[in-house]
């Protein structure tokens, strides 16, 4: 129960921020232009020559990116909002003292973007597994008052964010072991690739499926 508790009080933070922050008057850099969207590269260039014998060269890049934007044509326009894009557990801090009760830290890449972006980065953490129980109830207590047809909006873009994250992360993950040598996130890479697998037969990562089968590149396979 404790730990339900922890996701609820992150999650009602983001309910809050999704209820206030309706137009982009901090003129946050927009999600197409932001850092996140950027570093999505890395999953071509650290990830895919570990489990393939492609090199990352520039058509493998330009092929990967149109895809990506192919799913996301296919999608109905995203309700946006203010992404903190660090969203985790430990980024927030309980204030009793403070009216609002909590503080968040490490915002220096928010942008403005998707709703579902924060919400699936607290469930889906890469290094820690949270109880598929806690994710429904957490998702239903954010998605309370939307429509079927903007619950389906919300679903769609959660799905297609979730695979855009842990693909971008699984690239991070195996940059920094290469480049620092740092081996204490190799062990998070098969909760990466499990979270991906996942929603991999969900109709709009179709076109993700598709690069992956022609390229082979697997997300059962552990990392060369």
């Amino acid at each position: 129960h404790e730990k339900e508790e922890l996701y609820r009080r992150g999650t009602e933070i983001l309910i809050r921020i999704k209820d206030q922050a309706k137009d982009n008057v901090l003129s946050l850099t927009s999600y197409n232009d932001c850092i996140i969207r950027e570093r999505l590269e890395q999953f071509v260039e650290f990830y895919v020559p570990s489990v393939t014998s492609l090199s990352p060269d520039k058509e493998l890049h330009e092929s990967y990116q149109q895809m990506w934007q192919e799913v996301e044509r296919n999608l109905p326009p995203a309700v946006n909002t203010f992404c903190h894009a660090d969203y985790h557990l430990e980024n927030l801090i309980w204030c009793p003292d403070r009216e609002e009760g909590y503080g968040l830290i490490d915002f220096q890449d928010a942008f403005w973007g998707p709703q579902p972006y924060d919400l699936l980065n607290l469930l889906e953490d890469a290094r820690t597994s949270v109880p598929d129980e806690i994710k429904n109830k957490m998702k239903a207590l954010y998605c309370e008052g939307m429509s079927a047809e903007e619950r389906q909006v919300f679903e769609d873009w959660y799905v297609v964010l979730s695979a855009h994250f842990h693909s971008r992360v699984l690239g991070l993950f195996l940059k920094l072991h290469k480049e620092r040598g740092m081996e204490q996130y190799l062990p998070h890479v098969p909760r990466l690739q499990n979270y991906i697998k996942g929603n991999l037969d969900n109709p709009v990562l179709a076109p993700l499926k598709k690069w992956l089968e022609d390229h082979q590149v697997s997300l059962d396979a552990a990392p060369a």
